[in-house]
């Protein structure tokens, strides 16, 4: 179970045909506390009845100082006045104002940016940005107050209290997959269960079958924001440890080019078929077959042909394995933990996120997609004009990218139309137009040779997404199971397909309007 910054348990189904909702991107319920980037501090005495004489400062973490947006998040939060450091003894009696609480989720939110989400930030746009910016910045909030209260003493309606309670509102109203798991518990499943506990793990959630899911995790009890989900001892985890201390580690040491990484692969490629190893529960829970992009036979790649992941999948098998990194061991009980972000109830699907990942990656490496993947994107590369002075101090002057993106069902991001209007200029236009070409049209000619060349570009994008037959790609019941791959394949497409068709839309939208 990887949990780098990564939440809510669900194992991989199976069934490729029903994982619309397998990211779970809205879900993001586990993370390691310990190692939040919050901060929090107070200054002032504490009153006789517990109120904060002075000052009680609530303090975002700049970005960090590797941040490759640091500078631009810091530009942005001045440029929509929006500090780091929120007083809340400022605040007039009980009451937290909403225009109060929403910039300080606003600057939350530009702290989580990465760099793709910031290329679709648009001056008016608050966020929130993705499903994963919003988690992650009420996450920081929620872990920044709860710190705050555990440390000063203040009244249960106090500014601070109500602060915690509105932003554990908005992290537990997020979207969430609520479906109901099989009541029946399987015997592998049971095996399982009792495995883990001899093991010393503790768990808050059980192995159970979700319909159009597979088998996913449970909760047990009523979780809340913070609870501890599942503590693993160190000596129950599989690690390169294990592995050079079975009987394969002489051997595995005489092999020094080997990486940790492939030791534990070739001892489980063994273990996992000893009846007598200790991990024998678990690998007899573990799916017989595991279909991600790296597998795809000729059918599959076939039915790529032309489309992006095709290059990515043929790229990817000859470079490392893909790697999921975990969580970091707890060094003063030597466990690794994972803790609930928001509250997940009794008997609900608890999930892990993949990540802020597009399909192209989730189907090369996991083998399952996600339909209308809000991380999508299409990249678009511009050959932007570079011998005419005027054109290029526009370019450089208002930061005209070359590399660009679009996304499915949002708008045209205002950087790729500034860029194409700059490159679109004719001569007279060169020479009088001094506008901001990312707010201002520089004409009704230029504007519609803008529309025009992104819709030819996405009409040769959409040409190998094109389906060779009449199936559909929702329907699996009478695809032969060996043909999994194109199988996903052909999903993969719809959803690229469904993406393009969305932007070429809107080009044809604005064109209309001209």
């Amino acid at each position: 179970m990887g949990a780098n910054d990564q939440n809510l348990f669900r194992e991989s189904s199976q069934n490729p045909g029903n994982r619309e909702s397998e990211l779970a991107l809205e879900d993001y319920l586990f993370a390691d506390a310990s190692r939040s980037n919050c901060r929090w501090e107070s200054f002032g005495g504490i009153g006789s009845r517990g109120f904060l004489k002075d000052e009680l400062l609530i303090k975002l973490p700049p970005p960090a100082p590797h941040d490759v947006m640091h500078d631009k998040k810091l530009a942005l939060l001045a440029k929509r006045s929006l500090s780091l450091s929120y007083d809340l003894k400022e605040l007039k009696g009980q009451q937290i104002g909403e225009k109060w609480v929403e910039r300080l989720i606003e600057a939350a939110r530009i702290l989580q940016l990465t760099e793709t989400e910031w290329y679709f930030v648009e001056d008016d746009d608050k966020g929130p940005f993705s499903p994963r910016n919003e988690i992650e910045a009420l996450h920081a909030l929620e872990l920044n107050v709860r710190g705050l209260l555990m440390t000063v003493a203040a009244e249960p309606e106090s500014p601070l209290f109500n602060l915690h309670k509105l932003v554990l509102e908005r992290l537990n109203g997020l979207k969430s997959d609520s479906t109901a798991p099989s009541k029946n518990v399987s015997e592998i499943n049971a095996r399982l269960s009792t495995w883990a506990a001899e093991q010393g793990i503790k768990s808050m959630i059980y192995a159970a079958e979700f319909e159009g899911f597979g088998r996913g995790g449970a909760a047990s009890t009523n979780l809340q924001t913070g609870d501890l989900v599942i503590e693993i001892p160190q000596d129950a985890l599989i690690s390169e440890d294990v592995a050079m201390e079975s009987d394969m580690g002489p051997a595995l040491k005489e092999t020094p080019e080997l990486t940790g990484e492939t030791m534990v692969l070739l001892w489980s490629m063994r273990e996992r078929h000893d009846e007598k190893s200790k991990y024998a529960p678990y690998f007899a829970a573990l799916p017989e077959t595991f279909h991600t992009g790296l597998g795809f036979g000729i059918g599959g790649l076939k039915e790529l042909e032309g489309t992006l992941v095709a290059d990515e999948i043929i790229q990817a098998r000859e470079i490392s394995p893909h790697v999921t990194h975990f969580s970091r061991i707890n060094e003063s009980n030597n466990t690794l933990q994972l803790f609930a972000l928001r509250q997940c109830k009794a008997g609900e699907q608890c999930f892990l996120s993949y990540g802020s990942l597009p399909n192209s990656e989730l189907l090369t490496f996991y083998g399952f997609l996600v339909k209308d993947n809000p991380y999508d994107i299409i990249p678009i590369d511009l050959d932007l004009p570079n011998e005419i002075p005027e054109q290029v101090e526009l370019i450089e002057k208002y930061d005209v990218l070359s590399y660009h993106m679009v996304r499915g069902f949002h708008p045209l991001p205002t950087q790729l139309v500034a860029a194409l209007r700059v490159a679109c200029m004719e001569e007279d236009e060169i020479a009088s137009f001094k506008a901001d070409p990312r707010t201002v049209m520089i004409s009704e000619r230029n504007e519609r040779d803008v529309y025009e060349s992104l819709l030819s570009t996405f009409d040769s994008l959409l040409e190998p997404l094109e389906q060779q037959d009449d199936s559909s790609p929702e329907d699996t019941e009478e695809t032969d199971p060996s043909d999994w791959d194109v199988l996903l394949a052909k999903q993969y497409k719809e959803g690229q397909r469904r993406v393009l068709e969305s932007v070429k839309s809107e080009c044809i939208s604005k064109l209309s309007s001209l």
